[in-house]
């Protein structure tokens, strides 16, 4: 967990290589910098990381932004998908955590 941002995502209908993802964010500080969220996946064949698109919440201090998506991929795989999400200062990350969970 990171100060100033509350984020958590929903897998639904996850297969081995697609997934309905609902981003659930927080800004959780009265600062001038706003939250974002995306998702990561590791590849099944040689465990890379990738780091998919940002979804950011600029609402502003203790707002709720969902966000519905999908992801999928080819013959690589989402066996292994989580989530990080960050501070944003700008464009760039301030600070930030991930979490992983596991497709069966």
């Amino acid at each position: 967990m990171v100060n100033g941002v509350d984020g958590y995502g929903h897998f639904k209908n996850w297969t081995h290589n697609s997934a309905k993802i609902s981003f659930v964010t927080y800004d959780t500080l009265k600062d001038k910098r706003h939250v974002a969220i995306r998702l990561i996946s590791k590849t099944d064949y040689d465990g890379k990381i990738r780091y998919w698109g940002w979804h950011h919440n600029r609402k502003g201090y203790n707002k709720k932004d969902v966000v519905e998506t999908t992801a999928s991929t080819g013959k690589y795989g989402l066996s292994y998908i989580g989530i990080q999400a960050a501070v944003m200062d700008g464009k760039k990350v301030a600070k930030s955590c991930k979490a992983w969970g596991q497709g069966t």
